[in-house]
């Protein structure tokens, strides 16, 4: 049994390895747009953003879990999460994009053509997260003894 604080850091050591190759993937497919810019600047921006995101959704997760068992209700967590998650991340994406693709911060009117690719990239995370940390399910099934053949004569029977 482990104590509850190797749990917690391996729940959070885990969520920044997805975060981080969630990240790369990201970079190297040029996603949402950003293909035009150079890899190693699209490295930085999309591992960047993710892991904020994902210290922002470790922290939404622990709060989260105060209310709802993640084991018992996977799905219900996930969407909780994600709304929660979402509003504050999409002002984050706004600022980093601006600064990172444009060198300063766009309109605020782009905000809203924001939260349909970060709601796909964080309900996306946030169930891999979830379920990647589900707790092994407990095996309630004995292992019936070994049976002693049955012999009739020359011939053995297994029950």
């Amino acid at each position: 049994m482990t104590s509850p604080a190797a749990d917690r850091r391996r729940t959070f050591l885990r969520g920044l390895i997805v975060a981080v190759l969630a990240g790369v993937f990201l970079a190297v497919t040029g996603a949402f747009g950003s293909a035009g810019a150079s890899l190693p600047v699209r490295l930085a921006y999309w591992v960047l953003v993710m892991v904020l995101g994902g210290l922002w959704g470790h922290l939404c997760g622990v709060v989260v879990s105060r209310f709802l068992d993640s084991d018992e209700r996977p799905w219900l967590s996930i969407a909780v999460m994600v709304v929660i998650i979402t509003g504050p991340l999409c002002v984050l994406v706004w600022a980093a994009t601006g600064l990172f693709f444009a060198q300063r911060l766009y309109p605020l009117a782009v905000l809203p053509e924001l939260v349909v690719p970060v709601v796909v990239i964080t309900a996306a995370v946030t169930t891999l997260n979830v379920f990647l940390g589900r707790a092994t399910p407990v095996q309630t099934l004995r292992r019936r003894p070994r049976q002693r053949p049955v012999r009739f004569g020359f011939w053995t029977v297994c029950r």
